[in-house]
């Protein structure tokens, strides 16, 4: 039974997905190429403080306040096939 009620509440919190631009996700898409690229780590977190202001525009009202740490370790999850 909490099985079912773990993936009853999963997706009833599930959005619809958003609508971006695809200038603004290849943008996006080059902020996570530097963000790996940048051997720095003050530079890297500006690179992931750019990306969350990116994020946060497309953040809906009711969903949790994005932080930057939640970005570093997205872009850093992001690792994977940039090549």
């Amino acid at each position: 039974m909490p099985a079912q009620r773990m993936h009853r509440n999963a997706t009833a919190h599930m959005s619809e997905p958003i609508d971006v631009r695809p200038e603004v996700a290849r943008r996006f898409l080059k902020g996570l190429q530097a963000f790996h690229a940048e051997p720095n780590p003050l530079r890297a977190g500006g690179i992931a403080a750019r990306q969350l202001q990116v994020l946060r525009q497309y953040q809906r009202p009711r969903e949790k306040k994005l932080r930057l740490a939640d970005v570093k370790e997205f872009l850093q999850m992001k690792d994977d096939g940039l090549d």
